[in-house]
């Protein structure tokens, strides 16, 4: 091609290029025309490209460390912020600024939203001073301060001795005479204040004394500083006369030293200078004082051979004369004691330690010592030593026979320290060994403190028996406790009443409603269904742990976790219950009483049918003494159970959170049932119950305890 040529070509591609930039334009300016795309429309493309959505924090009045959360839609808004407030207290995240929905770290939006803090107006009050001094018959005025002092509350003035001071509506405080009282005043919203009074003299008298004895033993010869106080402490004069009523059998000089001379009893007086005195009642005896008994801290003993422990004994009266105590042992060959009352187990075998007085009393103490094959190193029972039978077919003298070697092994593995005890596995049938000071502490098994005892695949089985009571395993009075890894199975099916009758011909009625129910009509008031078979009973005891256990067949219930209602604090805390199955039970699956910091999660309950109520979990706030508190039911799952969780218990109606306050949550309830849980009206403050599959509830009658 000539030059020519090639310039017409370049030309016609140089035009062809600026038709096609010409026509690109025009388009995207026509497009821009017709489609008229608005910022809102750009800022919804944006939000739909990356999927975020903002979520504004209101902290309504308060203040709050982050204004707002970016998160994606449709997903948990996850951890919120707390905001503060002057004078107010936190109330949680709401959809609305008044009223709306509870908002949490579960919640989820699909849009951009506002979330507002909600709060509570706080109401306290408080005195000027916490300690007044005046005197007799003089006046002073207590002035009360509000925490928030644009809300009006009644206040009320009290006194706790107006015999001594006392006070009227406006806070103005009257010495009446010498003493302490304490001035309280209080809200109609129950907030408190208080102010300790002393009265005293006028003229600085001393009003009363004191000593630090008012009783005193001495032997002849011996003697004793008797210390006097004088109230009140400013008093003038503070002089102390001392006299004896008796100086042939004790004297005292003017600092109070009380010396004994002979035999006898004789009062000590202290007198101030303007008459008020102060006695001490004091006995001298002879210088010899004969022993009268001697006790020693245990009278049983189990050690393994190589082992030691030290015996401690007292004697009575504590100023015995002579409280030397010889120590000796019925068999050295077995074991030894020291004249400090050190045992060393020599070898297997049984022997008497004994403590003796120089006048001849004594306390004895029986040892078993056993070879260290009797627990092998790593936990496991040696089954032949203790004469431990397995199998299921043995008859109820075997059962006995099993359920005392068992325990004599526990208490022997407790006595010398070993921890961790296992089960050979296979089937060990047990006896109910009868309380006959509290039927509730009837079992077959008594695990001890700090044990953990795993029952290695084994079944431990109740012996057919009639008593209404009984547990397979208890833990009573214990702490650091876990028993897990094996089968509980209870006499259900061969259990029989008092008159005779199987247990499983009386349980004809089926459901939570029934008015009526069987009974094994024995005559024991309370006792007449003999729902109280247990599979593992915890009571009265701290940091115990269930699990790993298939528990069925009881008569009662699987799990029962409860405190003695006499004992006061609460000392059954800290207990878990998880990844168990319970099945076949007549009452509950599992019971929760009295306890605090209580966790029941992951356990399987099913067929819990037979006496009322029949429920997969029975929660038991006791109806004058209230107390479960920090205590969560979470992850377990039910099927085919008379009801899933009941609670039918009356509270009082001053009953607080701090009281009972129990959370359900995240449990798999019975799709097929048209109720799931079934709670007593007065009980709705204390529960919270969330996040449940097929949570129905059912409320029933809202009675109240009377307060105190």
């Amino acid at each position: 091609m000539n030059k020519k040529g090639k310039s017409i070509t370049l030309l016609v591609i140089g035009s062809l290029l600026m038709i096609s930039s010409i026509v690109f334009l025009l388009i995207k300016i026509n497009v821009i025309k017709t489609n008229k795309v608005d910022n809102d429309d750009i800022g919804e493309i944006g939000t739909l490209a990356s999927n975020k959505i903002n979520v504004i924090l209101d902290a309504n009045g308060g203040m709050v460390s982050k204004k707002s959360l970016s998160i994606k839609k449709g997903t948990k808004i996850g951890s919120l912020p707390t905001p503060t407030r002057s004078g107010y207290t936190f109330n949680g995240w709401y959809s609305k600024k008044s009223g709306g929905s509870v908002v949490n770290s579960s919640t989820k939006f699909n849009k951009n939203t506002t979330i507002y803090a909600h709060w509570k107006i706080e109401i306290g009050i408080s005195l000027n001073k916490k300690n007044l001094s005046i005197k007799v018959g003089d006046s002073d005025s207590l002035k009360v301060t509000m925490v928030v002092s644009n809300v009006f509350h009644d206040v009320k003035w009290t006194s706790s001795n107006p015999k001594v001071v006392t006070v009227n509506n406006n806070g103005v405080v009257k010495g009446i005479k010498e003493g302490t009282a304490t001035i309280t005043v209080s809200l109609d919203n129950g907030k408190k204040a208080s102010c300790k009074v002393t009265v005293t003299s006028k003229n600085g008298d001393v009003s009363k004394i004191t000593l630090n004895k008012t009783n005193l033993s001495l032997i002849v010869g011996k003697s004793e500083k008797l210390n006097a106080t004088v109230i009140p402490s400013n008093a003038k004069n503070k002089t102390i006369i001392w006299t004896s009523g008796n100086p042939k059998i004790a004297t005292v000089d003017k600092n109070g030293k009380v010396v004994a001379i002979k035999s006898g009893t004789v009062t000590i007086t202290a007198k101030s200078n303007n008459g008020k005195i102060a006695t001490c009642k004091v006995t001298v005896t002879s210088k010899t004082v004969n022993v009268s008994k001697v006790t020693l801290n245990k009278t049983k003993l189990s050690l393994l051979v190589g082992k030691n422990e030290k015996l401690t004994a007292t004697v009575t009266p504590t100023n015995a004369t002579n409280k030397t105590i010889r120590w000796t042992s019925s068999n050295s060959k077995i074991a030894t004691v020291d004249k400090n009352g050190k045992v060393v187990a020599i070898k297997s075998g049984t022997v008497t330690i004994t403590a003796k007085s120089n006048n001849g009393k004594i306390a004895t103490c029986t040892l078993v010592i056993k070879n260290s094959d009797a627990i092998s190193s790593d936990g496991t029972i040696n089954n032949k030593y203790f004469n431990i039978v397995t199998g299921s077919g043995v008859n109820k003298s075997i059962a006995l026979a099993n359920t005392k070697a068992l325990n004599e092994a526990i208490s022997y593995a407790h006595d010398n320290g070993i921890k961790n005890i296992k089960l050979t596995k296979g089937t060990y049938v047990v006896a109910n060994i009868v309380n006959k000071n509290d039927p509730i502490l009837n079992t077959a098994i008594q695990l001890k403190s700090n044990m953990n005892f795993n029952l290695n695949g084994s079944t431990i089985k109740m012996y057919p028996n009639s008593n209404a009571q009984y547990s397979i395993v208890l833990i009573y009075k214990e702490k650091n406790v876990k028993v897990y890894n094996g089968t509980l199975e209870g006499d259900r099916k061969n259990h029989t009443c008092m008159n005779g009758k199987s247990i499983l011909d009386e349980d004809k009625r089926v459901g939570p409603d029934a008015k009526t129910k069987k009974k094994c009509l024995d005559g024991s008031k309370g006792n007449g269904t003999h729902e109280w078979g247990m599979g593992v009973r915890v009571r009265d005891s701290s940091s115990v742990e269930i699990y790993s256990l298939t528990i069925k067949e009881m008569t009662g219930d699987g799990v029962i976790v409860g405190n003695d209602q006499s004992i006061f604090p609460i000392v059954t805390k800290d207990v878990l219950v998880h990844n168990n199955e319970i099945y076949n039970c007549r009452r509950q699956g599992i019971t929760i009483g009295r306890g605090e910091n209580l966790k029941v999660y992951k356990n399987i309950i099913h067929n819990i049918k037979g006496t009322n109520p029949e429920a997969g979990i029975d929660v038991e706030p006791d109806g004058t003494k209230n107390y479960i508190i920090k205590t969560e039911i979470y992850n377990n799952k039910f099927s085919n159970n008379g009801v899933d969780f009941s609670s039918y218990n009356k509270l009082k109606r001053c009953t607080t959170k701090n009281e009972v306050n129990i959370i359900i949550r995240d449990n798999d309830f019975d799709c097929k049932k048209s109720h799931t849980v079934y709670l007593r009206e007065s009980l709705r403050k204390s529960f919270t119950l969330k996040d449940n599959e097929c949570q129905r509830i059912r409320y029933t009658g809202q009675d109240y305890v009377k307060c105190d």
